[in-house]
């Protein structure tokens, strides 16, 4: 079974939510968001489709495992020889 892997929703107030996975992002928290105003015109509609259709998406990985990996590891996130983050524990309620 395939799951949508994201969703823009636009309401009648010109206000927007972006969800991955099913979870809400919270604009302020992201960064490729942040930028996009909270009530939104044309342009700016066309630029949140853009931003989030060319965004790298990852369901993420809940193996046992590999979680228990992660948090017992010293470092919030952990990152690959270049400094990009690579794997991180979200500790997100859904």
């Amino acid at each position: 079974m395939h799951k949508m892997s994201h969703c823009i929703t636009i309401n009648e107030d010109c206000s927007w939510n972006v969800y991955v996975y099913g979870q809400k992002i919270q604009p302020q928290l992201c960064k490729i968001l942040s930028s996009i105003p909270s009530r939104i015109d044309g342009s700016s509609a066309s630029n949140l489709m853009k931003v989030v259709d060319s965004s790298s998406i990852c369901c993420g990985n809940n193996d046992e495992k590999f979680v228990e990996m992660i948090a017992k590891h010293k470092e919030k996130n952990v990152v690959s020889t270049d400094g990009s983050i690579v794997a991180y524990l979200d500790t997100t309620k859904v």
